[in-house]
C-alpha cells in the first residue's frame, strides 16, 4: 500500500482536518450551508494529487507497469504539485484511465479524517459481501446468451454447439477472451501485488477480499457483524481470515442459518450462512465464543439467537480455526469424542507403520485427481469408447457406472495420467523413479477406491465412496485415494470407514457443498490402535466384489467375489456401522444420537436396529 513520505503525511492532514470541520458544520443556516460547500471543495482540491499518487500505485497490477517504481521516484512532488517529467505526467494519465475503468476507491483519501488519526479505521464495519468467484468459464459464458445450453447433456454435443453459436456470433468468443484477460489481471491485482496476503490457494472470491479488507477498515476496540457463507469457517482460501479473526479479534457469536425455501435472503436455498459478531480486541489464551444453528426457519432462529449458544473454546478450532456446526451441546460432546481419532492426514498403514521409512517425507496415503472435466474434456469427448466415470456414476458399494462423464480412447488416457503421474508432486513421494516409470503399476489399470467431491452435508449421505474397477478414467468429481504399502484389505478398511453411519456424521459437521481435499483432511478416523480394522475391511471388501471386475482386488483381500442379495448386504454394512462405532468409542446413547442426523428414507428403523444389535454384540 501507498505510504508516502513527510508530503503525503502533510496533505493528509490537511485533508483529515478538512473533513472533520465539514462534518462539524451543523447546515442550520444558509451561511453555514455554503460553508459546507466550501469545504467540500476544498477537500475534494486537496485530494486530487493524493489521489494521482493512490491511482498509480493501483494500476501497477492492472496493466501500467513500472508506476510503482515513477511513485516511489516522483511520489512526493506528485503529492505537493511539483513539475513533472513528461513520461511521469503521461504515466499518470494512465493510471487515472485505470482508475476510471476499475472504479478505484480509496478509503485514506474518501474518508481521510477516519483513517489520518490515533487508532485508524472504522468504529463499526457492517456488510453483507458478494459471494461470486473472479473467474469466468466457457459454459457460463455461452449459457447467459443461449438459454438451455446447459441443458444438453452430452459433453461432445455441447461443444458443437457452442462452435455453432461462435459462427452465427462471431464476436462472443472474443468477447469471452477479454473478459478472461480482464479477470487474468484482477486475479493477479487481488494478491500479494495489490497488498492483499490473507488469500489462500485457488479461484479468489469475492467474499474472501471483502474479509481481508474488513482487517484493514476495523479499528482497534471496533465492532464487526458481517453476513458471510459458511465456507468462510471452512475453506481453505479464508484460513488468513480466520487466523486473523480469532487472534486479533474477541469474537462473540456465529449463527448459522440454512436458506432452504429462501427464508432468510433471496439466494441460493442449498448454502449455509454464517452471521459473525465480534470485536476488534486482542483475544485471550482460554477466549470462547457462542455459536448456535444450522437454524433451519425464522422462527427457529429468534428461538436459539434469544439465548446463549453452545459454548466453543476458540483454541479448539485447530490451527486452521475451522468452526463445526454443532446445534446443541449433544453435537458439541460427540464431535469431540470422534475428534480424538487421527486426522486422515496422519493415517499410516495399520499393519506396516515402518513401509518406506528410509523415504524422507514419504506419505502412505493421499487423494488425487485424474481428469479435469474442464481442462481435460477433449480426451473424453468421444461418441464411444471407454466410459469415463465422474462421481454420479457410483454410490456407496455400487459401481454402477451409469450417466458417465464421456468417452474416451484407452490408449489416449493412459498415456495421459502416467505422463501426469510421473510429474505428480503426490506420487513422486510415495514411490520411486523406476516404478513410477512403469505404466502397468498406474493405479487405473487396477481397483482403486474413490469418492464423490460434489455432496451437501443434507443428503441423505453425505460421504459416497466406492471401489471403482479397473481401466475406469475418473473426473475430478471423483478422486481417488493412492495407497503406498497398503493390502487390499486394508484399504477396503477405510473405505468401510469412509461410508459408516458415525463417519458421515462427522463430516456433517464440516462439509458444505463438497468434499474437497483440505475437509478431508481434517476428518478424524478411530485410532489405529486396538481397532477392528481386519474385520471393518473384511467386510467391506466383500461388499465391494460383486462381479468378476474385482476379481483380483477379492483375491488379494481373501473375499469372495459374487452378487450378494439385499440381505447379505444390509448384515454386512450394519456389521460395519457398529464396528465402526465402536471403534470410535461411542456410547449406545451416542449412537442413538448420531440416527438422528438421517432421515428413515435414509436410514430405516429396521436397520437401526440391526446395528445396535450388532454393537450390544460386540
Amino acid at each position: 500500500m501507498f505510504t508516502g513520505g513527510q508530503e503525503t503525511l502533510n496533505a493528509m492532514a490537511r485533508a483529515a482536518s478538512l473533513q472533520m470541520e465539514l462534518a462539524r458544520n451543523p447546515d442550520r443556516t444558509p451561511d453555514e450551508v455554503g460553508r459546507s460547500e466550501t469545504l467540500a471543495a476544498e477537500l475534494r482540491t486537496a485530494t486530487i494529487a493524493l489521489r494521482d499518487a493512490f491511482d498509480l500505485w493501483g494500476s501497477e497490477p492492472l496493466g501500467l507497469p513500472g508506476a510503482r517504481g515513477e511513485l516511489q521516484l516522483h511520489g512526493e512532488s506528485i503529492v505537493s504539485g511539483k513539475e513533472l517529467p513528461p513520461y511521469v505526467t503521461t504515466q499518470v494519465s494512465k493510471a487515472r484511465r485505470i482508475a476510471r475503468r476499475y472504479r478505484f476507491f480509496h478509503w485514506p483519501l474518501e474518508f481521510p479524517g477516519l483513517f489520518h488519526r490515533s487508532r485508524p479505521g472504522f468504529d463499526v464495519v457492517v456488510g453483507n459481501p458478494p459471494w461470486n468467484e473472479i473467474t469466468v468459464e466457457e459454459l457460463g459464458f455461452y449459457a447467459l446468451r443461449e438459454p438451455g445450453l446447459r441443458g444438453i447433456p452430452r459433453l461432445v454435443e455441447r461443444r458443437e454447439r457452442i462452435a455453432e453459436l461462435d459462427q452465427l456470433n462471431p464476436d462472443w468468443r472474443s468477447e469471452f477472451e477479454d473478459q478472461q484477460s480482464q479477470l487474468a489481471a484482477v486475479r493477479e491485482f487481488f494478491s500479494r501485488t495489490g497488498g492483499y496476503e490473507l488469500q489462500g490457494v485457488g479461484d479468489r472470491d469475492l467474499y474472501q477480499l471483502f474479509c481481508e479488507r474488513y482487517t484493514h477498515l476495523l479499528r482497534q476496540g471496533g465492532n464487526l457483524g458481517v453476513v458471510l457463507p459458511r465456507t468462510a469457517f471452512l475453506a481453505q482460501g479464508a484460513k488468513g481470515f480466520r487466523q486473523w479473526l480469532f487472534e486479533h479479534t474477541t469474537v462473540k457469536r456465529v449463527d448459522f442459518l440454512l436458506n432452504s425455501g429462501r427464508w432468510a435472503f433471496q439466494m441460493e436455498p442449498r448454502y449455509t450462512v454464517a452471521l459473525l459478531a465480534g470485536r476488534r480486541l486482542a483475544s485471550s489464551s482460554d477466549s470462547t465464543f457462542d455459536t448456535t444453528g444450522p437454524s433451519l426457519s425464522l422462527q427457529q432462529f429468534l428461538d436459539v439467537t434469544s439465548r446463549r449458544g453452545i459454548r466453543i473454546s476458540a483454541n479448539s478450532l485447530g490451527s486452521a480455526r475451522v468452526v463445526p456446526l454443532t446445534p446443541t451441546q449433544m453435537h458439541a460432546d460427540v464431535l469431540a469424542r470422534l475428534r480424538r481419532g487421527v486426522q486422515f492426514d496422519a493415517l499410516k498403514n495399520p499393519e506396516n507403520q515402518n513401509f518406506l521409512k528410509a523415504r524422507a517425507a514419504a506419505s502412505h496415503l493421499a487423494p488425487y485427481t485424474e481428469l479435469h472435466e474442464t481442462q481435460q474434456r477433449a480426451l473424453f469427448s468421444h461418441s464411444h469408447g471407454d466410459p469415463v466415470w465422474k462421481g454420479r456414476c457410483f454410490d456407496q458399494y455400487e459401481p454402477h457406472g451409469h450417466e458417465p462423464a464421456g468417452y474416451s480412447d484407452w490408449d489416449e488416457v493412459l498415456t495421459f495420467v502416467q505422463r501426469k503421474r510421473t510429474r505428480s508432486p503426490v506420487f513422486r513421494r510415495m514411490f520411486p523413479k523406476e516404478f513410477l516409470a512403469d505404466p502397468i503399476t498406474h493405479p487405473i489399470n487396477h481397483s482403486r477406491i474413490a469418492f464423490r467431491d460434489v455432496t451437501n452435508r443434507t443428503n441423505s449421505r453425505t460421504v459416497i465412496a466406492c471401489l471403482i474397477p479397473p481401466r475406469t478414467p475418473l473426473t475430478n468429481s471423483a478422486p481417488y485415494l493412492v495407497f503406498s504399502g497398503w493390502s487390499a484389505i486394508e484399504q477396503a478398511s477405510l473405505l468401510g470407514t469412509m461410508n459408516s453411519l458415525a463417519f458421515d456424521w462427522l463430516s456433517r459437521r464440516y462439509v458444505e457443498l463438497h468434499l474437497n481435499f483440505y475437509v478431508l483432511n481434517m476428518l478424524c478416523f478411530p485410532s489405529q490402535d486396538n481397532s477392528p480394522w481386519m474385520r471393518i475391511g473384511d467386510r467391506a471388501a466383500r461388499l465391494s466384489c460383486v462381479d468378476h471386475r474385482f476379481e483380483e482386488f477379492a483375491a488379494e483381500a481373501g473375499v469372495d467375489c459374487e452378487p450378494l442379495t439385499d440381505v447379505q448386504r444390509n448384515n454386512l454394512r450394519a456389521e460395519i456401522d457398529a464396528l465402526v462405532a465402536r471403534a470410535y468409542d461411542l456410547t449406545e446413547d451416542e449412537l442413538r444420537f448420531i440416527f438422528t442426523d438421517f432421515t428413515e428414507n435414509a436410514v430405516s428403523p429396521a436397520y437401526r436396529d440391526q446395528v445396535l444389535g450388532n454393537f450390544e454384540r460386540l
